[in-house]
């Protein structure tokens, strides 16, 4: 089997650096432009069976990705819950709940934003994914989701660490491509793949700011 997993394009939050949880928001014109670079090319690649978050931006990525194919919505590959920290940007977090804070930084798995999820959460939700997955028996498999679910996917299949999963980095708009054969061992075709080289050039310029 093949999964390709697509994280939505960027969104209005990603732009502004803010908490996007299960908060709506919609995708950035540059969003638009990388989900549009993805169905030129996927046009051509066929699918057994495409899978949705069912949060906003993820939804107007997958229609304009795969406006050919009926999406799946599924329930257990939405972000995490943010709670209070929805919209908020990290500074903002901090100053509202700063004990909170840096009990989450330190550990995501089991502390939890104000009346949100910790990261184990997200994980035992996704177990219903996979299920759906195998239960599929495709060959090729499309996911639209968000970034921790992502993360989650590939420790999955990769065994990583919790250390190993949270320093993963994620880029909205990115392509991550698994080959999971029927023998042998599982395969990380891409990583982090982005529509434009445009994308990792800021990226780097960014980091190195």
């Amino acid at each position: 089997m093949h999964l390709f997993l697509f994280r939505h394009g960027e969104s209005i939050l990603n732009q502004k650096k803010r908490f996007s949880g299960r908060g709506e928001t919609s995708l950035s014109k540059h969003g638009k432009f990388q989900a549009q670079f993805w169905f030129e090319h996927f046009q051509n690649i066929p699918l057994d069976h495409v899978c949705v978050s069912p949060l906003k931006r993820t939804l107007q990525t997958a229609r304009i990705i795969f406006p050919f194919y009926k999406l799946h919505v599924n329930e257990s590959i939405i972000e995490i819950d943010f709670g209070r920290w929805e919209g908020l940007t990290e500074k903002e977090a901090y100053e509202q709940t700063p004990d909170i804070f840096r009990a989450w930084k330190r550990d995501p798995w089991s502390t939890a934003p104000p009346d949100g999820e910790t990261l184990e959460i997200v994980e035992q939700r996704l177990e219903s994914f996979f299920n759906h997955m195998h239960s599929l028996k495709v060959d090729a498999l499309a996911v639209v989701t968000h970034v921790l679910p992502i993360k989650l996917i590939l420790r999955h299949f990769f065994s990583l660490t919790r250390e190993q999963t949270l320093a993963l980095y994620i880029m909205p708009g990115s392509l991550t491509w698994i080959e999971s054969p029927e023998k042998g061992p599982d395969r990380l075709r891409a990583l982090n793949w982005l529509p434009d080289p445009a994308s990792m050039k800021n990226m780097i310029l960014t980091h190195l700011a």
